[in-house]
């Protein structure tokens, strides 16, 4: 499946993420891109969370903050 004009940006999407993740396996393939930007806009406090659609909830296992972050779907989260 081509995924590249993909772009899905979501604000507070944290505290659901395994809901958005359980659908989104659904119709995309595991190697969409996916990131989560932590205190975005916070030059000093920013952080940048890359990963794929089959990884993220794995990688967010190793996070602290389960609240703060943007999340990009599609090939902007490169």
């Amino acid at each position: 499946m081509q995924c590249s004009h993909i772009v899905m940006v979501f604000y507070m999407a944290l505290s659901s993420i395994d809901r958005l993740v359980e659908k989104f396996k659904k119709y995309y393939p595991p190697d969409l891109p996916m990131a989560i930007v932590y205190f975005a806009g916070y030059s000093e406090k920013e952080r940048v969370l890359r990963s794929t659609l089959g990884a993220i909830l794995e990688d967010l296992k190793k996070i602290d903050e389960k609240w703060m972050g943007l999340l990009i779907i599609g090939e902007a989260a490169k």
